[in-house]
């Protein structure tokens, strides 16, 4: 059995902005890589403190990618109800937890926008 587990990406500045691949559902094959498209991810970096040596990029969060990722496989467990999907989003929502519980703790110690620990 050859399971293709579709999880590559690339990397195209570490830490910041990163490729993935884009499929389409083809009749008789199933869930399709295209060649030559892919989807651009940015995620925000940099510091609101001026004097820290971090170059500021533009982009989303991790949160709002698992923010997403929950409705979504909220949306399709509807459709097609499965013990691993249930899961898949109680642990989402647990690393969503832990990632709110970070930012009120950095919130609390006035170092949230920063490098500082």
């Amino acid at each position: 059995m050859n399971i293709d587990l579709k999880e590559h990406f690339y990397i195209v500045e570490e830490g910041t902005t990163y490729e993935l691949p884009v499929y389409e559902v083809v009749e008789g094959k199933g869930i399709v890589e295209l060649e030559k498209e892919s989807q651009v991810l940015h995620f925000v970096r940099g510091s609101k403190i001026n004097d820290v040596d971090v170059e500021k990029r533009v982009g989303t969060l991790h949160e709002h990618l698992m923010s997403v990722m929950i409705y979504d496989l909220k949306l399709k467990n509807k459709l097609v109800p499965s013990r691993e999907t249930a899961i898949v989003i109680t642990k989402l929502e647990e690393a969503l937890h832990w990632l709110r519980h970070r930012q009120i703790d950095r919130l609390k110690r006035e170092v949230e926008g920063t490098y500082n620990k």
